[in-house]
């Protein structure tokens, strides 16, 4: 039983002192060329640090990495109390390829490739037995620089979430805004069931109610811009063109009634050619004559302009943010919602 007890003991003291190791210290390069120092940079002022370590070409990493992204934004983007790191695991991926990761999603916290140095500083966590597939990641604690492991597996951001605040890190308390709006035609007709998002936020998209009104609350940041995005996922190109529509197409193009409206002229661009001609005759005569339910070039029925001629905004100027919706093929604006 004594023997018992102390291999317990053995086996757990083994086990604390595992999960209890110094993260060593490593000055390494990331693909923009700036050099970060883990202790005198980050550790050394009270920063916690998360190093992902991935490879450019691992399918998980891939997937995983909006996800870290956005984990990074809700910490403070590296300006509060947690900075993430990137470190390939790969000697084949170079600073191209790990900048062309990077592009690819977006992310805007460090990226250290093998022209880096992070094979180097990343070697004593791929040797350690925590260590068994990508992306896995190591949080470090300032305050004593020791680190802890987190997998790939389960709810893995909440794991994060929780393995950074266990570091005494702070996350930022995020101010929600209001985005408002409204979406109508050119005549003012109020249009439903639009699909409203901000760039940046695309999971958060809201649609246009009856009265064609949405509001998104989102964590915006003061003093940076952003861009509002409607889009129509409708693909029924003969609501609302009849043989008036026609007509009116025709005269335009003959010069007897012109189009006075600009917002006509790209109803009647049904050719999609940024041209209003006989060819647009034609495309409306088949949608109407032949029945046919989609137009040439076109994978939604509807356009979308910003009335006040940008889609772009910041915190200063959060209501209003209005849009007019252009039916294709439908120039006397008589879509039914």
């Amino acid at each position: 039983m004594k023997k018992v007890f102390i291999l317990l003991i053995s086996f757990f003291g083994a086990q604390m002192y595992l999960f209890a190791q110094t993260a060593p210290n490593f000055t390494v390069t990331d693909t923009k060329g700036n050099t970060h120092r883990l202790y005198e940079d980050y550790l050394d002022k009270g920063q916690t640090v998360m190093i992902d370590l991935f490879f450019v070409a691992c399918p998980p990493c891939n997937a995983r990495a909006p996800f870290i992204q956005q984990l990074f934004e809700d910490w403070g983007s590296g300006n509060e109390d947690l900075m993430v790191m990137d470190m390939t695991i790969s000697g084949g991926d170079d600073d191209n390829d790990v900048l062309g990761f990077e592009n690819r999603h977006g992310l805007t916290f460090p990226g250290i490739s093998a022209d880096g140095g992070s094979l180097q500083a990343s070697s004593f966590y791929t040797s350690q037995p925590e260590f068994f597939a990508t992306p896995s990641f190591v949080i470090i604690d300032p305050r004593d620089k020791t680190f802890t492991w987190v997998n790939n597996t389960g709810d893995v951001i909440q794991k994060l979430d929780d393995a950074i605040a266990s570091t005494g890190a702070m996350k930022p308390v995020q101010q929600l805004f209001e985005v408002s709006g409204k979406v109508e035609t050119f005549n003012g007709r109020a249009i439903p069931n639009v699909n409203l998002y901000v760039q940046g936020f695309e999971n958060q998209a809201v649609t246009t109610d009856s009265n064609g009104e949405f509001y998104l609350e989102l964590p915006l940041s003061e003093g940076q811009q952003y861009n509002i995005i409607a889009q129509s996922f409708e693909l029924d190109f003969r609501s609302g063109v009849s043989t008036i529509d026609l007509a009116m197409l025709i005269k335009h193009v003959l010069n007897v009634q012109p189009l006075q409206s600009n917002f006509q002229r790209i109803a009647a661009d049904v050719f999609r050619d940024n041209n209003v001609s006989t060819f647009d005759i034609v495309a409306m005569r088949k949608l109407i004559l032949n029945n046919s339910s989609t137009a040439s070039g076109h994978t939604s029925a509807w356009k979308f302009f910003p009335q006040n001629g940008s889609s772009s905004f910041n915190t200063t100027n959060l209501s209003n943010r209005n849009f007019i919706g252009v039916k294709i093929g439908d120039l006397n604006d008589s879509t039914g919602f």
